[in-house]
């Protein structure tokens, strides 16, 4: 259901702790509460990037399923928006484009941000898959020494 907000998405481990995640067993969680305090949510993300929503009732203790189905309503309705703006923002500040798949490409991806700790910029909404690097020297005007 909340797969796409992370579709061709990568996490930044030290962003997902910086968030408020914490690591415990290979795994990260995020505790949050929504809807004035009524329900927690618990975000869990696997070394491989998969998202598991788990929402419980305060006052009774039991998990909410609803939200994962095809349960319609205006209820139902908050609770996915609620859980979508959270997951959405985790996305945006947590997670950095991925869509590249070759290993020499990762390879290279690798080696300019451990020597240079330069991070792959994409630019254009209409190119989502184009990136670019800026040489941080040159960004101000100054040419390289």
């Amino acid at each position: 259901m909340f797969e796409d907000i992370f579709k061709r998405r990568k996490s930044a481990p030290s962003k997902l702790l910086e968030y408020g995640f914490e690591q415990t067993a290979g795994k990260y969680q995020y505790r949050t509460n929504i809807m004035n305090g009524e329900f927690a949510l618990l975000i869990t993300m696997d070394a491989d990037d998969n998202v598991d929503t788990v929402l419980t009732e305060k006052e009774t203790g039991e998990e909410y399923v609803l939200y994962k189905t095809n349960a319609a309503g205006t209820y139902v309705g908050e609770i996915r928006t609620a859980i979508t703006n959270i997951l959405e923002d985790i996305s945006q500040k947590c997670y950095q484009p991925s869509v590249f798949k070759a290993p020499q490409t990762l390879c290279m991806i690798d080696f300019v941000s451990a020597t240079y700790g330069d991070e792959l910029e994409f630019l254009w909404t209409k190119f989502p898959d184009n990136a670019v690097w800026r040489r941080k020297d040159t960004m101000n005007g100054t040419e390289p020494s």
